[in-house]
């Protein structure tokens, strides 16, 4: 049965790991909506910010709480040239329970929830960076991709183009020495850009990394982002920026923690009850007043109120309420300056994001129509002997210049 048992765990292992391999071939290349949800999960700052705020809410529960009750055991009223706990009327074993009510209670709690608002908004606009870099990354990766892939169709074709004009050359036809020169010129140059793209292509692969993992199979395509929204519009929407919320959150922690100061000027009360055991009889010690045993001594119950007397207020109180003050003026002060700087960031990105796209459509309605039809005018001439080898070769750098730059500009639309 050992042998047996032994045989099918290793087929059954054996068969778990065919599976993973087949599926890991056969899974998809990553898009770049799995690609920001991968990346999302991996975040640890977003979920530690999360923590934060699950530690802080905890807090605000506990400080919504009374405190705990003091309890206290001892004996009462000994006296002290016999010790005896029952020669004279008032020496008692004591047991007693205080409890006290502290007015700061609510506030405390108050202000660890609004700081616990504060954290769950720095982790949501931490997900819009990371957001934010993933897209970058992938947009960056994808133009680098696409760029290598034209450079590369340029190669081929200056390889072609100057391989036939070293033949014509060689046969005494066509193009002289110095066009042959030149073509191996351009595709020299060309050689090189392809090398220092191959590097950026690395570098951008590496920033990927940093937020997926090392993925083999990536689907680098450039998104073509529907036109912003207009700029009025979007200004509105700043006072619900993750950013904006996490400053509106430190206010409502510094209220708070003036609501704590304020609290401390009233009192703390106090409830304190205990009961005492008496040991010994009544009369112990003088002349019996009748006949008979004499009555045990009853045990005693005591109850006081406690209250704390906040007189000198002048150097604690009143300092720590001028300290709160400040901080909610300051954390006003924040506010106000976040939200011009987010105005600021609102309006230089969506002056980036109009040109681009202005850009674009200029690029993809003129530029590059015309740079192709005259690559392939160029071209013609050349075939048929009425042009030269100089213009066909400029006429194709034009052209993939205009294909870069038409990349470029969507890439920053992106």
């Amino acid at each position: 049965m050992v042998p047996f048992r032994r045989a099918a765990s290793g087929a059954f292992l054996a068969a778990a790991l065919v599976l993973a391999l087949v599926a890991r071939a056969g899974a998809a290349p990553l898009t770049l909506a799995e690609a920001e949800r991968l990346a999302l999960e991996r975040d640890a700052m977003s979920a530690a910010y999360g923590e934060e705020a699950v530690a802080l809410r905890e807090r605000a529960v506990a400080a919504r709480q009374l405190p705990n009750p003091e309890a206290r055991l001892g004996t009462v009223n000994v006296p002290v040239d016999s010790f005896s706990l029952s020669g004279e009327d008032m020496t008692m074993l004591e047991v007693g329970v205080m409890q006290r009510f502290t007015p700061d209670r609510g506030p405390m709690g108050d202000r660890l929830d609004r700081l616990a608002d504060g954290r769950d908004a720095r982790a949501a606009a931490r997900r819009h960076e990371v957001r934010l870099a993933v897209r970058t990354a992938w947009a960056q990766a994808a133009a680098t991709t696409r760029e290598r892939e034209l450079v590369r169709e340029q190669q081929a074709w200056v390889r072609r183009m100057g391989g036939a004009a070293t033949s014509m050359y060689a046969a005494g036809e066509g193009p002289g020495q110095v066009e042959v020169l030149n073509a191996r010129l351009e595709l020299a140059m060309l050689d090189e850009r392809a090398l220092m793209l191959e590097e950026e292509a690395a570098m951008r692969r590496a920033a990927l990394v940093r937020w997926l993992g090392d993925v083999t199979e990536l689907r680098l395509e450039l998104p073509r982002p529907l036109p912003p929204a207009p700029l009025a519009t979007l200004e509105e929407r700043l006072v619900r920026h993750p950013a904006h919320v996490e400053t509106a959150a430190a206010i409502a922690a510094a209220e708070a923690e003036a609501a704590v100061a304020r609290a401390k000027f009233r009192p703390m009360w106090g409830v304190d009850v205990a009961y005492g055991f008496r040991s010994g009889r009544e009369g112990m010690g003088a002349e019996p007043m009748a006949e008979g045993p004499a009555p045990g001594r009853p045990d005693m119950l005591s109850a006081m109120l406690t209250v704390e007397l906040p007189f000198f207020t002048k150097n604690r109180q009143d300092r720590e309420l001028a300290a709160a003050r400040a901080e909610v003026r300051a954390a006003e002060r924040m506010r106000e300056d976040g939200l011009r700087m987010l105005t600021m960031t609102l309006r230089e990105a969506h002056a980036r994001a109009v040109r681009p796209g202005a850009m674009l459509e200029l690029i993809e309605s003129r530029v590059l129509p015309t740079s192709r039809t005259a690559a392939d005018a160029a071209l013609a001439a050349y075939a048929a002997g009425t042009g030269s080898y100089d213009a066909v070769v400029a006429a194709a750098r034009a052209r993939l210049d205009a294909e870069v730059r038409r990349l470029r500009a969507a890439t920053e639309l992106a």
